[in-house]
């Protein structure tokens, strides 16, 4: 069995998307709470709490793309394991490098035939074809080098 390999590619648009529609919320909270007095104001800043707490479980949630192979499996998720998938290793028909058109962005997302993970918007990506003719895409900085690896544990190359 080959070794592990994984991948982390952190996703710098993302996060500062989300820092910034975060900072654009608080200054709109803040000039509510500026005009609101007593039972209003209190509940305001409780909402604005709660949709603090939204920001960072996005954030948590979105910050990063893994893609692993282990152990005869191709793993991937989001950050603490958000979407997290898992495929036997054997159940890939191909593996090609592409380049998603611009507007898939990022995200989990239905494209034209299959399925779209990615932490950076449009650019490359892995396109597996599985034996059941299921079809995925995950956007990655790195999809010669992660092709290389699954060819291998594949067989499809030495």
């Amino acid at each position: 069995m080959s070794e592990e390999y994984r991948y982390t590619q952190v996703g710098i648009l993302t996060i500062l998307m989300i820092l910034l529609t975060a900072a654009f919320t608080a200054f709109v909270f803040d000039s509510g709470l500026k005009s609101t007095e007593g039972q209003d104001a209190a509940s305001l800043k409780v909402t604005g709490l709660v949709v603090a707490g939204v920001f960072v479980l996005a954030l948590a949630s979105f910050y990063s793309f893994t893609i692993q192979i282990a152990d005869g499996k191709l793993n991937f998720w989001f950050g603490f394991g958000v979407g997290r998938k898992s495929f036997p290793i054997e159940g890939i028909r191909s593996v090609e490098t592409v380049k998603n058109p611009w507007y898939y962005l990022w995200g989990i997302k239905s494209i034209p035939g299959g399925w779209l993970y990615s932490i950076a918007p449009g650019g490359r990506a892995i396109e597996l074809i599985f034996k059941d003719n299921r079809k995925i895409n995950l956007g990655t900085n790195r999809p010669e080098e992660i092709k290389r690896r699954l060819d291998k544990d594949t067989g499809r190359s030495t």
